[in-house]
């Protein structure tokens, strides 16, 4: 059964489909939230709308007139909207900057910024009668400087300045414009039915000094964006909150 309750908050999930898009859904249904999911892959759509009978938009994230068209017809056919999360970005591949192409950096710039920023610019535009919270996603490269992922770390430091600037700039409208920064994650099994679009690097750990930080899971990351969004953190905004096990700080 779906939440139907009408008194229930409505969020709307970008990037729905992968690893942590996905543990946000749930996490969010478990406490009765109502949900429009949203992502590229309809039939991987379809499946995770089919578990929480949520309604599902297969849209390109980075298209303003997409992301825009999608909150509010969430907004118009649930009767209100809370919260946007935008879980989209791309796989950080390690690799000398001297081989990354042209083509290479526009797609990590539509993937990661340009599809932030559409969240962000349509949220101001469906919510600032009413307030609500967004929450985008950075990374810890962002923050600490790790050879070889400098367009990575480049776009992700564009999601931090973006979530500063709203924030500062759409309080007076009742608006929490706030990000995550994910560390290194582990993932659930490939074998899996449900594979999501994108997934993050499977690694032992993360090297921070004399000691090994251990990584993450989708979960964990899930877990404060949920926090994010609730009414409760309503002295919350501007923030970018590291969910890495302490990996920014002990390099920083």
């Amino acid at each position: 059964m779906g939440n139907n309750d009408r008194d229930s908050a409505v969020y709307v999930v970008l990037g729905a489909t992968g690893w942590v898009g996905t543990s946000v859904c749930r996490m969010l249904f478990g406490r009765g939230a109502r949900l429009v999911i949203a992502a590229r892959d309809q039939a991987k759509l379809e499946r995770l709308s089919e578990e929480l009978q949520a309604p599902a938009v297969s849209l390109d994230a980075a298209r303003f007139d997409h992301v825009e068209a999608c909150l509010e017809q969430a907004r118009r056919a649930l009767g209100r909207l809370d919260g946007v999360v935008n879980c989209a970005g791309s796989v950080p591949q390690p690799q000398p900057i001297t081989d990354i192409t042209g083509r290479d950096w526009v797609q990590h710039i539509d993937t990661d910024l340009t599809s932030a920023f559409a969240t962000v610019r349509a949220a101001v535009q469906t919510m600032r009668t009413q307030g609500g919270a967004v929450v985008l996603v950075s990374a810890a490269a962002a923050q600490v400087g790790i050879p070889n992922l400098e367009m990575f770390a480049a776009t992700k430091a564009g999601v931090i300045g973006l979530t500063r600037a709203a924030a500062a700039g759409y309080a007076p409208y009742g608006l929490r414009i706030n990000c995550v920064a994910p560390g290194t994650l582990t993932l659930p099994s490939p074998n899996l039915d449900h594979e999501p679009d994108l997934e993050e690097p499977d690694d032992p750990g993360i090297s921070a000094g004399p000691e090994t930080i251990q990584v993450g899971s989708p979960n964990n990351v899930a877990a404060a964006v949920v926090w994010l969004l609730q009414p409760e953190q309503a002295w919350v905004t501007g923030q970018v909150l590291g969910v890495d096990g302490g990996f920014a700080s002990c390099r920083t």
